[in-house]
């Protein structure tokens, strides 16, 4: 967020929460439409990325991707998700 609005750009963030307690920590409409969660774990599991494989899923649009940033040192796509490293977070900006 502070890298966007240091550039002069909006954050455009927000979160998705449904009334079963379904969650993804942050939606951002930039490039394109993501779903990120937010790991502090340094592994590429797939179990991070179930919430944001779900809620890409869910969507209509096709343009929704989803993302993980984590503290990992590799940036790379597992099953449609990115897994974002800590080096590159603002990569997606």
């Amino acid at each position: 967020m502070k890298s966007r609005c240091n550039i002069g750009k909006k954050p455009e963030l927000t979160f998705f929460r449904d009334s079963k307690g379904f969650e993804v920590d942050t939606i951002a409409d930039w490039k394109h439409s993501y779903a990120i969660e937010i790991k502090s774990n340094s592994d590429t599991e797939q179990k991070l990325s179930a919430n944001t494989r779900k809620y890409v899923s869910l969507r209509t649009d096709t343009k929704c991707q989803g993302a993980v940033f984590y503290l990992g040192d590799i940036t790379c796509t597992i099953n449609g998700i990115k897994y974002v490293s800590w080096h590159d977070w603002d990569s997606l900006i």
